[in-house]
Order: C-alpha cells, then sequence, then structure tokens
C-alpha cells in the first residue's frame, strides 16, 4: 500500500542550520500521527515540509507516492487541500507575508480571481487593524 506522505532520506537545513537530517517516514490513510519535542526542535518545519511549504534540500518527500517537488500548479493544489495540520498555538506561514497568509485559505476554499482574493484578504486585515 502506497503510504498517503512520506519522506525518504529527506534533510532540511535553514540559513545553513541542519533541521532535519536524512529522515524517513511513511504516513499510511487514516494514521494519526503526532510530532512531540522540545520548543526549536524541528516539528514545524517537518510539518511544513510534509506539506509541501518546503523543500527538502536532499532526499525526497511523496504524497501518495507523488514526488511533492515534481509536482506543480492545480494538481499539487488539490493534492495541498487534503493536507490538514494541527498546530498548538496559532501559526502563520513563515515564508509568506501577511497578506499572504490571509489570502491563503481564501485561495483555498473559493475559486475567485488573484484580484478578488487580495481585496478580500485586505478588508479582512482593515477589520482587526
Amino acid at each position: 500500500m502506497t503510504p498517503v506522505l512520506e519522506m525518504k532520506n529527506a534533510s532540511i537545513s535553514l540559513n545553513k542550520k541542519l533541521i532535519i537530517d536524512n529522515m524517513n517516514l511513511k504516513i499510511q490513510e487514516h494514521e494519526s500521527v503526532v510530532f512531540i519535542g522540545p520548543s526549536g526542535g524541528g516539528k514545524t518545519i517537518l510539518l511544513k515540509l510534509l506539506a509541501g511549504i518546503y523543500s527538502p534540500t536532499a532526499g525526497d518527500v511523496f504524497i501518495n507516492g507523488e514526488n511533492w517537488h515534481d509536482i506543480t500548479g492545480e494538481h499539487k493544489h488539490d493534492l495541498a487541500k487534503k493536507l490538514g495540520m494541527l498546530f498548538q498555538q496559532g501559526a502563520l506561514f513563515d515564508p509568506l507575508t501577511v497578506i499572504e497568509n490571509v489570502a491563503f485559505p481564501i485561495r483555498e476554499h473559493y475559486n475567485l480571481p488573484e484580484e478578488e482574493v487580495l481585496a478580500k484578504s485586505y478588508a479582512l486585515l482593515e477589520k482587526v487593524n
């Protein structure tokens, strides 16, 4: 059975610091996984790697047997919609700007033109100004 998510010899470095080194992992359909560890231990980076937000600096990450690195466009978007992550505290996507973080769920759940996505995002930000 092909795992839903799989890492093969995956490593990632950020700011010249090795965060995950040569990790192998298989997650099967209907399996729940919990990552527990100290603050700064790489749990969030691992989740973002599995979700395709970050790419490994070495090795591979697969979703349903397909390499995240090779998937693009609408197909990547459709696969990403099937993933869910729950953080202990509210979290933003580090590589995205504030407006990109606000626009992210709008893009994910509504088929809107980009201009409308941005207009809605700015309107939401104005409400919390």
